[in-house]
């Protein structure tokens, strides 16, 4: 019996080879490449040196009691501006913190976490008392008159803006 193959067989077959070699060859190729690292670890941070950031500063602490930017020389100043009517951002910003500070244990006592108003008129001292008791016992929140937190915000180079309105949009 005389057996031919048709051409058409012949190149399913040979499709088929081709396919499954090129599968084998990638395969073989990434199995044999080590994982590679999207984000790998910090060696050097540049700085601008002649950017200024931070001064000084005369607020009321959460619990009344009068605070100075000298009052926490000898510490790592950990300052987050923001306001108590802040819809999302300030929240999830100081729940970070907490959960940072909380990471790094016993180290954490090196940092004096602030939270500086930028909205002294409805950020009172009794509001600041309940509101950075929702973050972390360490926590310390800081209001003042409006030209003094202006002022620290200034010298943090942080910038803010008012409304009268209560939309969040």
């Amino acid at each position: 019996m005389n057996f031919r193959p048709s051409s058409f067989l012949i190149g399913a077959m040979l499709a088929t080879l081709l396919a499954i070699a090129t599968t084998a060859f990638v395969v073989w190729r990434m199995s044999d490449r080590a994982p590679v690292a999207i984000v790998g670890p910090v060696t050097s941070i540049k700085v601008a040196t002649n950017v200024s950031i931070g001064g000084p500063f005369n607020l009321i602490d959460h619990t009344g009691r009068a605070v100075a930017d000298t009052d926490f020389r000898g510490k790592l100043m950990l300052v987050f501006f923001g306001y108590g009517a802040c819809p999302d951002i300030c929240s999830a910003e100081l729940q970070n913190i907490a959960v940072a500070l909380d990471l790094l244990g016993a180290k954490a006592e090196a940092i004096q976490p602030l939270f500086i108003t930028v909205d002294p008129a409805r950020d009172t001292v009794e509001f600041l008392a309940g509101y950075v008791a929702n973050f972390h016992p360490r926590l310390r929140g800081l209001t003042g008159q409006k030209a003094q937190t202006d002022a620290a915000a200034a010298a943090y180079r942080v910038f803010h803006a008012g409304t009268d309105a209560h939309s969040h949009a």
